[in-house]
């Protein structure tokens, strides 16, 4: 089994690649959260945010689900992964990057804004949503997946 993120969707996959599960971006927040309590069998610490983004976090070790804090908002949360592995399960973009793969930083790469990696790699969904791939600028090493990324301004 593994967790396969793309711009379209989040899926779990069983070995011979058949989906056992698929999350919209369009679904509730709770609901993904439910889904997600099944399949990594643990409960997630949950942190109001505050601020310019408000809304909820959901952190499991290696996981974040980031409630948007709208309704009736499209995508309703997006995800932000730190580790190859989330409860035993690989975790890769449908592309097959996954944290801590080493891959060619872009000369001039946008930085993070608030931390020091930067944005690597893009890839832009048929509908605008957009699936980053944050590494360190020094070592090109994968530090986090995040999709659909979240708007800046």
């Amino acid at each position: 089994m593994r967790i396969v993120l793309s711009t379209d969707a989040v899926r779990v996959v069983d070995a011979a690649e058949e989906p056992l599960l698929t999350l919209s971006y369009e679904q509730s927040t709770t609901q993904v959260v439910d889904l997600l309590v099944e399949v990594l069998d643990e409960e997630p610490v949950s942190t109001l945010i505050d601020g310019d983004a408000e809304g909820t976090a959901y952190e499991w070790p290696g996981l974040t689900v980031h409630d948007v804090g709208v309704a009736d908002a499209s995508p309703r949360f997006w995800l932000e992964v730190s580790s190859p592995e989330i409860a035993g399960i690989p975790v890769e973009t449908a592309d097959g990057y996954a944290v801590d793969d080493v891959i060619p930083v872009p000369e001039g790469a946008d930085a993070v804004p608030g931390g020091d990696d930067v944005i690597a790699l893009t890839d832009e969904g048929a509908d605008g949503r957009v699936l980053e791939l944050l590494a360190d600028p020094g070592d090109g090493t994968v530090t986090a997946l995040r999709v659909p990324a979240p708007q800046r301004g």
